[in-house]
Parts: structure tokens; C-alpha cells; sequence
């Protein structure tokens, strides 16, 4: 007695895809309004086949839907419905991607997560459902990198696909430190990193800006716990990648190397000789390629500042945060919480060595 055509169809389509999520409920929005292009829309992806198939689903106990606003499924049917999809889960998991998309990457419908993880107000109450979620079916990907693999070696334009998981692990990782789950957030930045290294070059492979990447967040994650000499390990052997395959003059290269002689300046490591010449390498390469006011040009003669306050040369340390501290740009969306540590910092030091200088 259900007037759309196609619905037992559909009803399937969303129960596979159901299989792959986590065991939260999920919120009736993700399949309301963002089925994928490459999905069927000639007979399916309206509101009223959704719902159509919704209801036929709940018919038969196979979902529970709450509020009209979320469906839930038990944790064993998804198991059992995963069983069935055997041979198909890339394709499943990629179409979920997708969809999922809007509520996870920076920059795609209204999400304002910044790709820094920088904590912000939380706008959407279901955002933190769309996290766990995005958790559950990253591990999915994991767990079935195989066939990924596969499909990634065995066809050409795979630049959208890659661009497209890049960004949804990118912005799950930015949701997971946004909330403090730090301890997620490292374990998606690893495997991630793990996957991509083993992708097909220049898109992937371990030297990719993709995979660098990744470790990079690897090493911001591991400051979040503060796990000093993890960070160093991770930045300094992204680093040498980065410099070796992406080259000295690369966005990604100066990062790490600022990062990198941050945390040489840290207590824990009090390399501040070597973080010194980092900076000044970096201050001097980023001014030439990527000009005086970019964020990493900025947050490199902060740090030149930093240490030189640290080894007590108050009148070269005044003259370079001075410098700093005149810019306009050290606003939120430019800097991430690392980033507010060396600029905070140089502030503290800026107001102290006036002191000394006067």
C-alpha cells in the first residue's frame, strides 16, 4: 500500500549503507538530502522514497526511527548486512562517504570546522552524531583497504576519489581534536597515514603531500597529549620526506619544519640552538616564497623571538616579537592552538622585555 515505486529498492540501498555507520543512531538528514551524484535519482533520492522506505524498513523491525528524526539499527543486523554486501563494500563505503561529506569537510555546506581542529562553538546538535559516525566508517575503510587498494592501482582518474577521502579524513580528524578526543583523533591520523603511503604515486605513496599530511596532524595530535618526543619523531621524519619529495620551497615543508623547531624548543627537548636555525631557515625561506604576512612567515619570527627571549637576548628577542605583534593577521582564522602558543607566548615575553629594555 505504499504509493512509490522502487521503494523495497531503495529501502535495501539504505540498509546497506546503515551497515556501515556506527552503532549511534543516525540522523534521518543524511538520507533526506544528500545522496550522491552518482546515485540513481531517476528512481530513487527524493524525500518521498525516503521516507517510503523508511517506513517499509520499520515494517519489518529492521530499524527503529525516533523523533522522525533518527533511525537506529541493531549493532548484530549491521554485522549480518555487512555479510551480505561482501564484494561491494568499497562500493557502499564510498557512496556513505559522500554523503557524509557536508557534515565533516571544512568549507562543504555550513560546517565551521577550521582544518586546524581549533576548538569552536558547536552549531549543529546531530554534528557530534556525524563524528562518530565518520569514526566508525574511517575504520571501516581501514578494514577494508584491500579492495581500496585495488581500485586505486587499477584506474586512472582517480583524483576526485582521492582528493575526496583525503579531505573527509582531514575534517574527521579536525572534528575528533575539536571535542578532545584525542586519543581517536591519533588513531585515524595513523592508519590514514599508513593508507596512503601505500596508494600509487604522486597522488599518494609516502612521500605524497597527502601522506605528509597526515603525519603532520600525527605529531599535532600527539602534542594534544603531550607526548614531546613522539612529536618530535613524527615532524622530524615528515620533515626530511617532505623535503626530500615535495621539495625546500613546499607549504607543507616550512610547516613542519616551524613545527619542528617548536618542539626543540620545548623544555622536554631544550634544543633551542637547533630550533633557532630552524626558524631563522624557515622565517628566511617563507618570506621569499610565500611573503611577509603569511601564517607561516608570521608564526616563524615569532619563534625566532621565543628562543632568543629563552636565551635571554631581551633587545634581538623585542626586536623580532615587536615585529610580530604589529601584524593583523594573528586572528583566529589563521592560527591553530599551537600556533596561539608561540604567538601567546611572544606576547608574555614582548610585555616582559619592555621591562628589561626600558
Amino acid at each position: 500500500d505504499l504509493p512509490v515505486p522502487n521503494v523495497g529498492h531503495f529501502a535495501i540501498e539504505i540498509l546497506y549503507r546503515l551497515a556501515f555507520c556506527g552503532a549511534d543512531k543516525v540522523p534521518l538528514a543524511l538520507f533526506l538530502h544528500n545522496w550522491p551524484p552518482s546515485f540513481d535519482q531517476n528512481s530513487m533520492g527524493d524525500q518521498e522514497s525516503v521516507w517510503g522506505a523508511v517506513e517499509l524498513l520499520r515494517r519489518y523491525s529492521m530499524i527503529t526511527v525516533q523523533e522522525d528524526r533518527y533511525i537506529s539499527v541493531h549493532r548484530l543486523f549491521q554485522r549480518i548486512v555487512r555479510a551480505h554486501a561482501r564484494g561491494q563494500e568499497l562500493k557502499y563505503i564510498s557512496s556513505l562517504r559522500e554523503m557524509m561529506s557536508p557534515y565533516i569537510v571544512p568549507g562543504k555546506a555550513d560546517n565551521p570546522v577550521p582544518d586546524s581542529g581549533a576548538p569552536l562553538p558547536f552549531v549543529d546538535p546531530d554534528q557530534r552524531l556525524f563524528i562518530a559516525h565518520a569514526l566508525q566508517l574511517a575504520k571501516y575503510t581501514f578494514e577494508y583497504q584491500g579492495p581500496l587498494l585495488r581500485f586505486l592501482h587499477q584506474n586512472r582518474n582517480i583524483a576526485p576519489f582521492v582528493q575526496g577521502l583525503v579531505d573527509f579524513h582531514a575534517g574527521a580528524w579536525a572534528l575528533l581534536c575539536q571535542h578532545e578526543f584525542y586519543q581517536d583523533a591519533l588513531e585515524l591520523a595513523i592508519s590514514s597515514a599508513a593508507l596512503y603511503a601505500l596508494g600509487p604515486s604522486p597522488l599518494l605513496g609516502p612521500g605524497s603531500e597527502a601522506a605528509l599530511a597526515m603525519r603532520f596532524r600525527t605529531g599535532r595530535t600527539y602534542t594534544k597529549q603531550h607526548f614531546c618526543y613522539k612529536t618530535h619523531d613524527e615532524y622530524r621524519d615528515a620533515y626530511e620526506l617532505a623535503l626530500q619529495h615535495l621539495g625546500a620551497d613546499h607549504e607543507l615543508t616550512l610547516d613542519l619544519m616551524c613545527h619542528l623547531a617548536w618542539i626543540l624548543s620545548q623544555p622536554c627537548l631544550n634544543e633551542r640552538g637547533q630550533a633557532r636555525v630552524f626558524y631563522q631557515q624557515c622565517y628566511d625561506r617563507a618570506l621569499s616564497v610565500l611573503g611577509p604576512l603569511h601564517r607561516i612567515t608570521v608564526l616563524a619570527k615569532a619563534g625566532i623571538g621565543s628562543v632568543e627571549s629563552l636565551d635571554d637576548r631581551h633587545s634581538q628577542a623585542l626586536a623580532e616579537l615587536q615585529d610580530v605583534i604589529t601584524f593583523d593577521l594573528l586572528l583566529d582564522d589563521i592560527l591553530d592552538d599551537e600556533s596561539y602558543r608561540i604567538v601567546f607566548r611572544s606576547e608574555e615575553h614582548t610585555s616582559e622585555l619592555q621591562s628589561h629594555h626600558d
